[in-house]
């Protein structure tokens, strides 16, 4: 019997582990495969926090969500322009979407949970890169130009819409949803 607000059993921290790491090898292959630029490239770890989040609940999407931000958060912060306290940014932006898109996916359909889910997220990222990053890294925030924000923001709408459209695939598989419950 579950006990308070949210209660793990050991198949949720089994899940957890399993997704969290699914989603670091995707970022992983993909940021290396889809550079754009230094710091842009097509990152799909969402897959692993979508698919918790939508199938599971939206604690659990969130805490997938913060997990597969490691990757990430070593490419574009610890080795990349934003440095290791900026780029811990995408720890809560990602997590924001897991959250979101999970509590959406209870009232409304995957893809429109997927893409709705991703708002909080793009909206903390633009202003993450256009006015953090003028506090914190002010060196380096000139190089985060208008196009280079949207540049980031419209690979990320990419993303987003195609794993949104992979969820309602996903969502009719009977076999997958069984995996997550």
């Amino acid at each position: 019997m579950r006990k308070g607000f949210f209660h793990l059993r050991s198949k949720d921290i089994a899940l957890l582990a399993l997704m969290g790491a699914l989603g670091n090898i995707i970022a992983a292959i993909t940021t290396y495969v889809g550079t754009i630029h230094p710091q842009i490239a097509f990152d799909f770890s969402h897959l692993a926090t979508l698919l918790v989040a939508v199938f599971r609940d939206p604690i659990m999407g969130a805490i997938v969500g913060a997990m597969i931000s490691l990757e990430p958060f070593y490419r574009f912060g610890v080795t990349g322009w934003l440095g290791p306290i900026v780029g811990l940014s995408f720890i809560p932006g990602k997590a924001m979407t897991g959250y979101t898109a999970g509590i959406l996916a209870r009232r409304t359909r995957p893809v429109l949970a997927v893409l709705l889910g991703y708002v909080p997220e793009c909206i903390f990222t633009y202003i993450t890169l256009k006015y953090i990053t003028m506090l914190l890294i002010p060196t380096v925030a000139p190089f985060f130009t208008d196009v280079v924000i949207f540049t980031i923001l419209t690979k990320a709408w990419i993303e987003i819409v195609l794993l949104g459209f992979l969820m309602e695939i996903i969502a009719r598989n009977k076999a997958i949803k069984q995996l997550f419950s």
